[in-house]
């Protein structure tokens, strides 16, 4: 597979095209399609883990970072309870509004720029958006203005060597590399993020890659799943896409049976000093 350039050659427009394309002018299906698949048949409950690490309890304050439709948020919610707090925010008008069917209190809000008091939080997580911030610093200061001492910041994404099966595939069939959405979320968490971290008010407690096997059952589940997808997203035209997907499906009836994509995933787990 082509090197991946580095996400630090993205501008800050640059991210935030790209954002915007994909969660605010986008469908929030293709959003919610992907989450369905990584959760349906992914063998590594990322939530479960979240909570572990979060260390959650009853009564605490947590804020989701570009909560999207809230199914991290949800879980939250109903460990903190009616005695504690869980807020979500999200750039996306569409995704907010999925959330607060749900019964979810989310508002519409930058990643660097979140409406709570300082030092309010017992946790802030901020799950496979963080590459799209423009300002990593500015972003990171505003979630440490936001915890209480000791608090805890866990941050999710992609490592550097996630989806490598997928992005084969896909240069079989269309000849294109990773998006640019895929070379700016790749590795950032345990590179990026890892090295402003300690620049924030915050202290790297670990950083920790998973794991995460999405077993596809069916040629069908995995198309579906692949035209979801920012690389599909970004690298097909519309009027190409039929097309692309017939040429997939004759490459997955030469004997591959049920495909399967690696998702290795940065869990990064920060703490306010005390």
């Amino acid at each position: 597979m082509q090197n991946l350039i580095s996400a630090s050659a993205m501008s800050c427009d640059e991210r935030l095209g790209i954002a915007e394309s994909l969660y605010r002018s986008g469908d929030t299906a293709d959003a919610a399609r992907r989450y369905e698949f990584n959760s349906r048949f992914g063998q590594f409950n990322l939530i479960a883990e979240l909570v572990r690490r979060t260390r959650l309890s009853s009564g605490q304050s947590i804020a989701d970072i570009a909560c999207g439709s809230g199914h991290h948020l949800l879980a939250f919610a109903r460990i903190v309870g009616e005695q504690g707090r869980a807020w979500g925010f999200d750039f996306s008008e569409k995704s907010i509004i999925a959330a607060r069917s749900l019964g979810l209190q989310v508002c519409v809000a930058s990643g660097d720029a979140i409406p709570l008091p300082d030092v309010s939080l017992d946790v802030l997580t901020c799950s496979y958006a963080i590459y799209y911030l423009p300002d990593l610093r500015k972003a990171l200061a505003e979630w440490a203005r936001l915890l209480k001492p000791g608090a805890l910041n866990v941050i999710t994404g992609p490592s550097a060597d996630s989806n490598e099966e997928l992005y084969r595939f896909h240069q079989e069939v269309t000849g294109q590399y990773p998006s640019d959405a895929d070379r700016i979320a790749l590795g950032y968490v345990e590179n990026a993020v890892a090295a402003a971290v300690p620049g924030s008010g915050l202290n790297v407690e670990d950083v920790r890659i998973v794991s995460n096997p999405v077993v596809f059952p069916s040629d069908r589940y995995f198309l579906d799943y692949w035209r979801s997808t920012s690389l599909f997203l970004r690298t097909v035209p519309k009027h190409r896409a039929a097309e692309a997907l017939s040429a997939g499906r004759r490459l997955l009836g030469q004997g591959r049976g049920g495909f399967t994509v690696t998702k290795r995933i940065s869990v990064l787990t920060a703490r306010q000093s005390e």
